[in-house]
Order: C-alpha cells, then structure tokens, then sequence
C-alpha cells in the first residue's frame, strides 16, 4: 500500500505538496497538481481516512443500534437512514 511519503518521492515534491493536493488547495500550481495526481494514480494511493480524522477531529462515520434486526421497523429505519445518507454529498 503506497504512503504520502511514496507519492511525494515518486511525483519530486514534499509530502506537504501531496497533502495540499489531496486537500484540494487551490494555490498547488497545476503542472505540480498533475504530477502528484499522475503519481497518485501510478502507486494507487488512497488516503489513509484514520489519519485524517485525526487531524480534521471528524470521523466522518455514522452508527445505528439496533435492537431487533428482525423487527420491520428497524429494518425501514435502517434503509431510511442508509438512503437519506447517500442523498448527503460529503
């Protein structure tokens, strides 16, 4: 699994240019910003969500107990829920 570290030495710039990158910060010069993103797609990176979170203090995650799985009302909560999420854009 690529790092930040393997995009940024691949794309020969700082992991804090592959950071603003992926921020999408609009003052990365567009040649730099289509390296990294080349880089990117090259090693497949994907960015670490738990490291995220630590830093945006957002998980970005929501939980739903439920108390009967097999009661029909939890069960239309649960799709409720699930496809009043999909409308959100994050």
């Amino acid at each position: 699994m690529a790092t930040i570290y393997d995009v940024s030495k691949r794309a020969g710039v700082s992991t804090a240019t592959v950071s603003r990158v992926v921020n999408n910060n609009p003052k990365v010069d567009p040649h730099l910003r289509q390296r990294v993103l080349s880089a990117m797609e090259e090693l497949h990176y994907v960015p670490n969500g738990s490291a995220r979170s630590l830093v945006t203090k957002q998980t970005r995650r929501i939980a739903l107990l439920i108390s009967d799985i097999t009661n029909p009302f939890f069960a239309q909560t649960a799709r409720g829920a699930i496809w009043r999420l999909d409308q959100w854009t994050l």
